[in-house]
């Protein structure tokens, strides 16, 4: 189990760093293989490569295809066997988890579970990352999360913007196609490290402003001179 979750980070952050080489062909070709791998690990991840092609503006095709290609090779021989064992395109115990998950919360709602996800996720950063009351910290710390988020979206940090990106849309595939708790957080190990980093830049982006606003006070304080009593 953990190395799985160790696994999936490494291959995430192995495929954004290829993607953000300077050559775009070597990285491209990085990228392709490494986030291959990871669908292999986790096939929902198939989505990352949708994510790095979004953020890179406009790609020439060939460094897309070296991109694409790989991924593509392993999601069409994964089909493949998958069609020829069990009749279905899809991994066969998606089914079973789902019964595993949700036999217990029949009758429930999607949006109430998709709530109550969200909820367990705040408690759960709350103890095990700020390790504080989630009513005392957490509020606080999601704000300067949002602006951490948009401080990387202003300073257009392309390679830092595909990984929190990325771990908003993985905790969202899972939100629509299995919102459940019971695999512990497992499912998504980017977001304790990411929520940190988020919290990190939002600290720096409030410090920043705060050194900017004083600057300027003191500034027009010397340009308007000395009082005179």
């Amino acid at each position: 189990t953990h190395q799985e979750a160790t696994a999936f980070v490494f291959l995430s952050l192995l495929a954004i760093c290829f993607w953000r080489q300077v050559d775009p062909q070597r990285g491209s070709v990085g990228a392709g293989i490494a986030a291959a791998a990871l669908f292999l690990l986790r096939p929902e991840s198939v989505l990352l490569t949708p994510v790095l092609l979004l953020l890179s503006g406009r790609p020439r095709l060939l460094p897309v295809l070296k991109t694409v290609g790989p991924v593509g090779l392993v999601i069409f021989a994964y089909a493949a066997i998958n069609w020829t064992l069990t009749g279905h395109l899809s991994p066969s115990t998606l089914n079973g988890r789902r019964w595993l998950y949700f036999s217990a919360v029949e009758g429930v709602g999607t949006a109430d579970l998709v709530a109550l996800v969200l909820l367990n996720w705040t408690d759960r950063l709350a103890r095990f990352v700020l390790a504080m009351p989630w009513g005392l910290v957490f509020w606080p710390a999601l704000g300067l999360a949002i602006e951490g988020g948009a401080d990387i979206v202003r300073r257009r940090a392309r390679g830092t913007g595909a990984l929190v990106l990325w771990t908003v849309v993985h905790l969202a595939t899972f939100l629509v196609v299995m919102p459940s708790m019971g695999h512990g957080g497992r499912y998504q190990p980017l977001w304790p490290g990411v929520f940190l980093l988020l919290v990190a830049e939002g600290v720096m982006s409030v410090e920043l402003t705060v050194r900017q606003v004083l600057r300027r006070r003191s500034g027009l304080q010397a340009r308007a001179g000395p009082v005179l009593l």
